[in-house]
Parts: structure tokens; sequence; C-alpha cells
């Protein structure tokens, strides 16, 4: 059982909410739920004991999140409840340690870093904030797992081109940004496989294979851990099977 909530507003329409010093033009950024009503709509699901989903694109969305699951975990640990912060635009090194201590999930959208880097790095956020967009290596560092989406469509529906931003860490204008950031291979493609289906808390039927699960898989015409990391994305993809079934050529 899960339960999906909404916490800030939009990351390519500048409505995230960001922690001081916010907003380099001085706007502020909107609520999509305020926070009171997203502590108590959080408290309800969690004591009912849902999985929690919550849509958060900036790093003041994210502070109020974390204060609350904070709250939750103290009163009541939330065992095989997953909670999921979904896009995880602007955030901090320090967030990225809460979450890990808390035992939360992040659900990353890394094409905001690759479509957006480059134009907040010019405009509201300044050159080091936009290197850290989606700062995926800081989670990797801190063991904590995550899932890789488009948010179609607001990005192509394209698994490889988002484990390539993960790994590369190069804007849409060529531009290298923010290698601390970086992940491995490895972890790019758990991203979109096994730690996706784990957000979902599918684990036990997608994502990897096994005795039991779903035979969902592709057939890649080279090996993603072998090629060179700046090809990842240009690897072809030859044939898809659902659910055990192979997918008619054209």
């Amino acid at each position: 059982l899960r339960y999906y909530l909404n916490a800030d507003g939009a990351f390519f329409g500048q409505a995230m909410q960001i922690d001081p010093p916010g907003y380099r033009d001085g706007h502020s950024g909107e609520w999509i739920m305020q926070p009171d009503r997203l502590k108590a709509a959080m408290t309800l699901w969690w004591d009912a004991g849902y999985d929690i989903h919550i849509h958060c694109n900036g790093s003041g969305g994210l502070t109020v999140i974390l204060n609350t699951l904070e709250a939750l975990e103290a009163k009541s640990p939330r065992g095989d409840r997953r909670i999921v912060i979904e896009h995880f635009g602007v955030s901090t090194a320090a967030q990225a340690q809460r979450i890990a201590k808390l035992g939360a999930v992040v659900s990353a959208n890394p094409f905001y870093f690759y479509s957006m880097a480059d134009k907040y790095a010019a405009g509201n956020l300044g050159p080091e904030r936009a290197d850290e967009l989606v700062r995926l290596g800081s989670l990797y560092a801190n063991h904590v797992r995550f899932g890789l989406h488009s948010d179609f469509t607001m990005a192509p529906i394209d698994p490889l081109l988002l484990a390539w931003i993960a790994v590369n860490r190069v804007t849409a204008d060529g531009k290298a940004r923010g290698a601390s950031e970086k992940v491995p291979v490895y972890t790019a493609l758990q991203g979109i496989t096994s730690n996706a289906a784990y957000a979902l808390h599918m684990d036990d039927q997608i994502g990897s294979l096994g005795i039991g699960r779903k035979a969902d898989f592709v057939i890649l015409a080279q090996n993603p851990m072998k090629v060179d990391p700046a090809k990842l994305r240009e690897i072809k993809v030859l044939g898809t099977v659902f659910e055990g079934v192979a997918a008619k050529t054209p």
C-alpha cells in the first residue's frame, strides 16, 4: 500500500522551495501542500502503515519532510514502510546524510541536472548550487538507495540516458559539472532496475531476475559495464522481454 503526497512546486518553473540563501533574485517558491497540511498527511498515512511517496523539488520542501519523518520515526519506527522522496532537485550534503540516517529512499530525476544546471548556474542558484543539482554522489556516499526516473513528459523515456547523466554529469550544452556527484556505472544501472523496483516496494517481483519474479529485461548490443561510460547512452536495445514474452521486432 502506498500513498502519494506533494511538498513544493515545480523545478522548471522555479516554484520549488529553497532553504536560505534562497533564490538569487529574492523570489519565493510555492507550496503544493502547506507544511502543516503535509505533516498531518504524512502522519495519517504513516500511522496507517502505508509507503509514502512525496513530490519534492527543493531543499525547503525536503527540510519539512525530513523534520516530520524524524518525529514520526521517533514515535513509531517505520519497519518495512518506504518513504520515497520523488525528484530531488535541490538539496544539501547535510540533507543527504539525514536521508541516510532516517532510512528514506530517493527516486531522482537526473534530467533536471542535464537540462537546467547551466541555466540555473547563470541564473537563480549560481554555479555552486547548480553543480550539485540532483546530488546522487552524496546519496551513494551515504549508502542511500535511489532509483532514477524521467518524470515523463518532463524528460524522454530513456533509462540509459538517465544512467549516462548520473555517471558522467554532463549537461545538454556539453559542460561537465559537479564531478563529485558522479556515481559508478553499476550504481546508475541499479537506479533504472533493482533500486527503482525497491522504491516501488516491488523488488520481490521486478527489477532483477530470480525464481518467482517476472521476467522483464532487455537485450543490449553491448555490455554497459565494459563500454566507455561516455558512450553508455549510445548502447542499442536489441530486444525487450516483458513478463516472459518477447516483444515483436518492427
